[in-house]
């Protein structure tokens, strides 16, 4: 999903909103990457 997204704000939107869908793809990456972190220590 967070590729997806990356890539729309990368090809699709070139002006402001192509910002706002960036981030929210990196977010993405950022809480998948917690979650896997956090993995069986909850």
């Amino acid at each position: 999903m967070g590729l997806v997204l990356l890539a729309l704000a990368a090809f699709k939107y070139d002006e402001v909103a192509g910002w706002g869908f960036a981030t929210v793809g990196i977010g993405f990456f950022a809480v998948a990457w917690v979650f896997n972190a956090l993995k069986g220590r909850v």
